[in-house]
C-alpha cells in the first residue's frame, strides 16, 4: 500500500495556505478592531446576509 506525503498532496497544502491566511488575517482583526476570528465571521455574515 502506497503512503500518502502530505507535503504533497494538494488538498493538504491548499488548507494549510488557507489556515496561515485566515490567522494572519484574524491577527489583524484583533489589532485593528478588537475582534476573535469568530466574531469577525459572524459580522461578516450578517453583513452579506442581513
Amino acid at each position: 500500500m502506497d503512503v500518502l506525503e502530505l507535503e504533497s498532496f494538494l488538498p493538504y497544502r491548499l488548507y494549510r495556505l488557507a489556515d496561515a491566511v485566515s490567522r494572519e488575517f484574524s491577527r489583524i482583526y484583533k489589532d485593528r478592531h478588537g475582534l476573535t476570528r469568530p466574531e469577525w465571521r459572524t459580522l461578516a455574515g450578517l453583513g452579506q446576509h442581513g
